[in-house]
């Protein structure tokens, strides 16, 4: 799901969080992919090199991804004036990837990484102990490759999100090449929130191949 503004503003912002509410509460009931049918053979083979019983599948669907392009403003808006109220519900109500295209921003959702320490991360408070795990918001300061950086930040997303039948193309593996922002041609987060997921009631079945 794309959505785009014209202006950001604190309406517009509520319309796009709301949107993400209703899109990350639907989930379909999955059939089983072809990913799935390979990953359980492996797991039969091994099986029959341990002498362990093959595991059952948990089928889930991921999320439909949702990203969102501003073509003007968003200078004042800064990350640090995000609420610890607001970062609870990053994980619900926030966009993948939102594009502020006319200041040259990007923030992206990624996973939580053990083998780098971000500068300017905002760890979360852990207010609340339902949490499963926690992911990082992203504040990229591009300028004028806000639109590269997007752009693989949203096939990133679409090749995740997706069962695919040819070799993806890993764009952002070439854009730090390209970066025209940075001397070193590097890519790094402005500042960066770390927020809770939760985990969710979405449909899901045990799936047994054997």
């Amino acid at each position: 799901m794309l959505e785009i503004k014209s202006t950001w503003n604190a309406e517009n912002l509520a319309d796009i969080k709301e949107k993400c509410r209703c899109i990350t509460s639907l989930r379909a009931v999955p059939d089983p992919t072809i990913t799935d049918h390979i990953a359980s053979m492996k797991k039969v083979i091994k099986s029959i090199y341990t002498m362990e019983p093959a595991p059952a599948y948990i089928l889930e669907t991921p999320r439909i991804g949702m990203a969102a392009i501003i073509f003007n403003g968003g200078e004042k808006f800064k990350a640090i004036d995000i609420t610890q109220e607001e970062i609870e519900e990053i994980d619900s109500a926030w966009p993948d990837a939102i594009l502020l295209l006319s200041v040259g921003k990007v923030i992206r959702k990624s996973a939580r990484s053990f083998l780098r320490s971000p500068k300017n991360l905002r760890p979360y408070e852990r207010k609340s102990s339902s949490f499963t795990s926690s992911g990082w918001l992203e504040f990229l300061n591009v300028k004028e490759d806000a639109l590269l950086v997007f752009t693989s930040a949203l096939l990133e997303l679409l090749r995740n999100r997706t069962t695919l039948t040819e070799a993806p193309f890993y764009l952002e593996r070439y854009i730090s090449q390209i970066l025209t922002h940075s001397p070193l041609g590097s890519l790094e987060t402005e500042y960066t929130i770390e927020f809770p997921i939760f985990p969710s009631p979405y449909p899901a079945r045990l799936w047994n191949p054997q």
